[in-house]
C-alpha cells in the first residue's frame, strides 16, 4: 500500500518494498529497507496536450508536396494542475513563468535530430518544409521547456514528405 503521511521535500524516509511472486507477498519483516530523500514536487514542465500536425493527432501525417505544416497544441501547467489532470482535449492552460514549447524533428530510422524550433509561445506554429532537411520519413516531437528543463514526456506524430 502507499504512504498516506504528508511529507516535506528533502525529508529522509524509510520504506520497505515487499516483492510479490507466484508464492505470495514477502513479509514486511523480511522486506529490505530503503532510505530515500524526497524531492520537491514534480519539477519538469508538463508536456503539451492535444498536439496535432496538419490536423492529425495520432498516427501518420502525409505532407506530400506542401511547403509548410501547422502544428497546434494545448499548454499544460504543473503548478495549477496539481489536483486533477485535465483531459487530453481540454482547453489550453496558462503556462508557468518561463515555459515555452519546443518542436523537434527526428529522422524516423534512427531518431537522430534533424532540426528544432524552440522558444515557442502560444499554441501553434508553422514550420517550413526546409526544416526536414530532405528527409522523407520523420517524426515531429512536441515538448515543453522551462529554465532549461524539458518535459519528461512529449507527443510524437510521424510525418512523411513524399
Amino acid at each position: 500500500s502507499g504512504d498516506p503521511t504528508r511529507r516535506s521535500a528533502f525529508e529522509n524516509v524509510d520504506y520497505h518494498f515487499k516483492t510479490i511472486t507466484t508464492k505470495g507477498v514477502l513479509p514486511l519483516v523480511n522486506a529490505p529497507k530503503q532510505t530515500v530523500t524526497l524531492s520537491e514536487r514534480p519539477h519538469l514542465p508538463n508536456r503539451p496536450a492535444n498536439v496535432k500536425v496538419g490536423g492529425v493527432a495520432f498516427g501518420l501525417y502525409e505532407m506530400k508536396n506542401l511547403s509548410n505544416v501547422t502544428i497546434t497544441w494545448a499548454n499544460r501547467n504543473r503548478l495549477t494542475e496539481a489536483t486533477q489532470t485535465p483531459k487530453w482535449t481540454d482547453a489550453s492552460a496558462s503556462v508557468e513563468p518561463g515555459q515555452t514549447t519546443k518542436v523537434t524533428i527526428l529522422r524516423y530510422s534512427d531518431r537522430s535530430v534533424i532540426g528544432t524550433v524552440t522558444g515557442l509561445t502560444g499554441t501553434s506554429t508553422v514550420i517550413d518544409r526546409s526544416i526536414f532537411g530532405g528527409e522523407l520519413n520523420t517524426i515531429i516531437r512536441v515538448t515543453s521547456v522551462r529554465d532549461g528543463l524539458e518535459s519528461l514526456q512529449g507527443h510524437e506524430i510521424r510525418v512523411t514528405l513524399a
